[in-house]
């Protein structure tokens, strides 16, 4: 594990321009651009710091793929949220669906990446799974991906009308597919109510 700790932290280092000066402006710059878009403006002025650090969470815990680097391999090209980082670092179903009802409101494509890495891996049957960048395993974790979807929707309808109907087309069969696969796999009496088949799913 030290020993692949290392290579990640060279490559990272190798990533690095060579002008380190430039390289942290540059980030700077990137999360100052990041910050500014959190709509603190929207909401009372106590519960500002609280929307500030929420998203800033939400924004740390967000990683890319970095094949390269040999890490990343089951996302699909997709940015992803871990629920928290140092030990929980891993994207859930709902967990995934729950933050682009955050991300929605500053950051319209982090939320949409939520989805789109967790439906890259549907399987024919129309289950999804659970994944680390690395590794999945099938889950039955609620499926909130077309409310998450319209959320998007609704704040984008009016301003960004054509992106945010060819989102809609582009994930929409996967979507019917999910929600399909609840009632046939996981409805055992055929009562038209699903169910969790254990209580690891």
């Amino acid at each position: 594990l030290e020993e692949k700790s290392m290579a990640l932290l060279k490559a990272r280092l190798n990533r690095l321009s060579g002008d380190v000066p430039s390289d942290i402006t540059r980030a700077i710059q990137r999360w100052t651009r990041l910050l500014d878009a959190i709509p603190v403006e929207e909401v009372e002025p106590v519960y500002r710091p609280l929307l500030h650090q929420a998203a800033v969470i939400l924004m740390k815990n967000s990683v890319r793929p970095h094949p390269e680097e040999g890490y990343g391999s089951e996302m699909g090209g997709h940015l992803g949220t871990f629920p928290a980082r140092s030990g929980y670092e891993g994207f859930w179903i709902w967990d995934s669906a729950i933050h682009t009802w955050g991300f929605r409101h500053f950051q319209s494509e982090l939320a949409r990446e939520n989805i789109r890495v967790m439906l890259h891996h549907q399987r024919a049957d129309g289950g999804l799974f659970m994944l680390h960048p690395d590794s999945k395993c099938p889950s039955t974790q609620p499926p909130l991906f077309a409310d998450a979807a319209m959320r998007i929707h609704a704040l984008e309808r009016n301003t960004h009308p054509e992106s945010s109907r060819a989102f809609l087309e582009e994930i929409y069969p996967r979507l019917c597919r999910w929600n399909d696969w609840w009632f046939a796999a996981c409805d055992p009496d055929g009562n038209g109510l699903a169910a969790w088949p254990d209580n690891l799913s």
